[in-house]
């Protein structure tokens, strides 16, 4: 039988520029810490930097993280680095199951990220290698940012950002990039593709293979001759639209909405329920009333067929044993309503999120939501089961 290791009074962090000592009691009071001091009272974090670690170190002592948004709002640069910064404390909070770091910091990021040029944002969350590794639906927050970046981007603007633009030496200037190219037309479309292809090979090695690849695959079986080549711009934008060229369907839940689907991401289980209107169109719409079914878990319904990844509405409440709150009974709502629409992906999906957002929870708060959501257990055993290994 082994003893584990008593600490000293104060455990060391070692970052990538510093380092920082925090009293030991609070190491053993914030989630699994304390197994990172297994065999000395020093822990490396060489993939954080300093500033980063500061944050992490402050919120292991004080439960706290705080952001000085009245400069944040004069000067850019700054909230950038604050957006940065907390993009980092997010994805550490992620790595360690530190649940209250995740919620405080994933909040700066959104509200920080409002502050600040969208192509930065877009730019910097790409660049940001903890990020990427840790946050779970990183990749649909930067869907959202490149929408936001397309949105805000005329066709004039990204003209003139191309015509300038250095060539890109990271990743997330690359897409930002592409995503100027778009938009962009002429000479400035032009140097925007020589300078892609100048820089991808080292940018992204292999990339350059698999898009020949692709093209190769694609010329075979669409029967196109391979001196042809393929469109860059029209017939590429109508070759990637073609899923959503099959009609759309209204989705009514709970009578609330619609939101709108096309009609070929419904499954066979949805389509049954569908009503479709008779018209001449090629494409007819169609119309689906779900009203056992509330509107917050029909977004994530309606994501997840278009995705094929679990997202929820952000809750409108500000405390953060509030927020998670509100995100558990939506996630319960959609495990049952999984159920009622053969969704098995879904389901499976859907019940690692409610494990992990139940963790955030204290138990007498676990066990109001899932008293406020009226569950029958026998027909949940999945659910009971978690509730039960928490009280036990």
């Amino acid at each position: 039988m082994t003893t584990e290791r008593q600490l000293g009074n104060w455990c060391k962090f070692h970052f990538e520029t510093g380092e920082i000592s925090v009293p030991s009691i609070s190491i053993i009071n914030t989630g699994n810490l304390r197994s990172l001091f297994r065999e000395a009272d020093e822990y490396e974090m060489n993939d954080v930097d300093e500033t980063t670690g500061r944050v992490f170190a402050h919120y292991i002592t004080s439960r706290r993280y705080d952001i000085d948004y009245e400069t944040a709002a004069r000067d850019q640069r700054m909230a950038l680095r604050e957006y940065m910064t907390a993009l980092k404390a997010w994805a550490l909070g992620r790595r360690y199951n530190l649940y209250g770091l995740v919620v405080l910091a994933r909040e700066h990021a959104v509200d920080l990220s409002k502050l600040v040029n969208p192509m930065w944002v877009l730019e910097a969350t790409i660049d940001t290698p903890l990020a990427m590794k840790h946050i779970d639906g990183i990749i649909h927050r930067i869907d959202d940012l490149t929408s936001d970046l397309l949105n805000s981007t005329t066709e004039r603007l990204a003209t003139g950002t191309l015509l300038h633009m250095s060539p890109p030496t990271s990743v997330g200037r690359l897409w930002v990039m592409l995503q100027f190219m778009l938009k962009a037309r002429g000479p400035a479309l032009r140097r925007g593709r020589r300078l892609v292809a100048e820089t991808l090979p080292d940018l992204l090695p292999g990339m350059e293979e698999y898009l020949e690849y692709i093209q190769r695959v694609t010329q075979q079986n669409e029967g196109i001759d391979p001196g042809e080549g393929i469109p860059f711009e029209e017939d590429v934008a109508e070759h990637a639209s073609r899923p959503y060229a099959s009609g759309t369907c209204a989705v009514y839940f709970a009578n609330k909405g619609p939101l709108h689907i096309p009609n070929s991401f419904l499954n066979e289980n949805l389509k049954r329920y569908a009503t479709f209107k008779v018209d001449e169109s090629s494409h007819p719409s169609s119309e689906l009333r779900l009203d056992s079914i509330m509107l917050d878990a029909g977004h994530v319904i309606i994501h997840y067929l278009v995705t094929g990844s679990y997202q929820c509405l952000q809750p409108q409440e500000e405390e953060p044993d509030k927020k998670v709150s509100a995100e558990l009974s939506t996630a319960i709502r959609v495990y049952v309503a999984t159920g009622i629409m053969g969704l098995p992906q879904l389901r499976e999906m859907t019940r690692a999120e409610i494990v992990h957002l139940g963790d955030q929870l204290s138990l007498p708060v676990l066990i109001t939501v899932m008293e406020a959501a009226a569950l029958s257990f026998d027909s949940y055993p999945g659910i009971a089961a978690y509730v039960e290994s928490r009280v036990l």
